[in-house]
């Protein structure tokens, strides 16, 4: 089992990773809407944060898992939900309550929301990699 970064920028750049490595791993499909989910055709279904269950922390590919399921690291999780979504202060302060904002990250937080936003598509429950790639960036730049 491989630890989790310890900042956003390296969450969402390593559940970017862990997404596309899955893209072409037999018997995964992605769907935003299921975290870590056996279906009926024998697959198994995850979203964002489901492929870094996956491809991080070990997930056998039969089970059906939430974030609760993996201890310490589910706050992280959750935090990668949050990204996808577009809600980026949530996931600074899911994954890491016990850091303070500074205003710099706080306007990297707005420019990261004001990109996924617009750009979220409903029916697939994500914004293109490319957007959440720039939010990366610029978290990255931001220190966090």
């Amino acid at each position: 089992m491989t630890r989790l970064p310890n900042t956003l920028h390296g969450l969402l750049t390593a559940a970017l990773n862990d997404m596309e490595a899955i893209e072409r791993t037999p018997g995964y499909v992605l769907d935003m809407f299921d975290w870590h989910t056996r279906t009926s055709n024998g697959n198994c279904a995850v979203c964002m944060a489901g492929a870094t269950m996956a491809r991080r922390l070990d997930a056998r590919q039969d089970a059906w898992l939430e974030p609760e399921d993996f201890g310490d690291d589910s706050e992280k999780l959750y935090a990668i939900d949050a990204m996808r979504g577009g809600y980026f202060f949530d996931a600074f302060d899911s994954a890491f309550p016990e850091w303070e904002l500074t205003a710099h990250g706080s306007a990297a937080l707005d420019q990261c929301e004001a990109l996924v936003v617009p750009a979220y598509n409903r029916d697939d429950g994500r914004a293109p990699t490319k957007v959440y790639r720039q939010c990366a960036a610029i978290m990255r730049e931001a220190g966090l």
